[in-house]
C-alpha cells in the first residue's frame, strides 16, 4: 500500500500547553481511517495540525512523500488536503453556488470547475435546489452538506472530516455517511474524526483511539469493534 499521510511523534497544542503528546499514525491511499475517543482527547487539534491551522512543536507530518510540517495552510490545500471542520465555516452572506466556487479557488484556472460543481449538486440535490440562496438560509444539516461539497471542489487527494455527525439530524447523518461510503468506493482517501464510534467503524477500514492526546489503541475496524475495551467505553453508548 502507498502511504499518503504519515504523522510521526507529533507534539502540538495552544500557547505553551501541548494537547497532542507524541502521536504517530499513517493513512494509506484509498482507505478510510477513523479517529475515535472522548471529547477533549485532542482529535480536532490533531486534524488542525495536519491541515496547517495548528503549528506542531515537534514531530513530523509527511503528505504524498513531502514534508509539510512547516508548510502554510494554502500549500497543503494545493498539495491535496481538504479539511471539513467541525464548525461549518461558511460565508453566510454568499450563495450556495458562491460558497462552492470558493472551494475551487486553487483550481480557478481549470475549465471544468462549473461541470464539477454541477456534479456535486447532483450528489447533494438540496444544494442544486438552493444554489441561489444564501448559506445562512440553509438548515444545519444542509450547511454541513455544503461544507463537504465545498471541500470536494478542490479535488483533494485526502478529505479530512471532523465530526460530520455533530449537531445534525439522524436522517442527514445517514445521508452524509452514505456519501462517505460512495467517496471511499470511488477511491478517495478519508481521515474521519467521529464521536459516534459505531458509525465510524462501519465505514472505516482502520482506526486509532485517541485518549489524552496519545494513541491508546489502533487496529482494523473489525479488531476495534471486537475489542472489549472499545465495546465498553464507546460502542455501548453509541449504539
Amino acid at each position: 500500500m502507498t502511504t499518503l499521510l504519515e504523522v510521526d511523534d507529533l507534539h502540538c497544542g495552544y500557547g505553551r500547553a501541548d494537547v497532542i503528546h507524541g502521536i504517530s499514525l499513517e493513512v494509506h491511499a484509498g482507505e478510510t481511517v477513523c479517529l475515535i475517543g472522548p471529547n477533549g482527547a485532542g482529535k480536532s487539534t490533531l486534524m488542525k495540525a495536519i491541515a496547517g491551522a495548528v503549528r506542531p512543536r515537534c514531530g513530523r507530518i509527511v503528505f504524498a512523500h513531502r514534508d509539510i510540517t512547516k508548510a502554510p495552510t494554502h500549500e497543503r490545500v494545493e498539495a491535496g488536503i481538504a479539511l471539513v471542520p467541525e464548525g461549518r465555516g461558511l460565508l453566510p452572506s454568499l450563495t450556495v453556488e458562491e460558497n462552492l466556487l470558493l472551494g475551487a479557488y486553487v483550481r480557478r484556472r481549470d475549465s471544468d470547475v462549473r461541470d464539477h460543481m454541477r456534479q456535486l449538486m447532483d450528489q447533494f440535490p438540496v444544494l442544486g435546489a438552493r444554489r441561489s440562496q444564501t448559506a445562512t438560509t440553509l438548515s444545519g444539516g444542509e450547511q454541513k452538506q455544503l461544507v463537504i461539497a465545498r471541500a470536494l471542489m478542490s479535488r483533494p487527494s485526502m478529505l479530512i472530516l471532523d465530526e460530520p455527525s455533530f449537531g445534525v439530524a439522524p436522517l442527514i447523518v445517514a445521508a452524509i455517511f452514505r456519501t462517505i461510503e460512495e467517496l471511499r468506493s470511488a477511491g478517495m482517501t478519508i481521515l474521519l474524526v467521529e464521536q459516534n464510534a459505531s458509525i465510524a467503524l462501519q465505514v472505516a477500514q482502520r482506526g486509532y483511539v485517541i485518549e489524552s492526546g496519545r494513541c491508546a489503541l489502533c487496529g482494523t475496524a473489525t479488531e476495534l469493534r471486537d475489542s472489549s475495551v472499545i465495546q465498553e467505553a464507546y460502542l455501548g453508548a453509541a449504539t
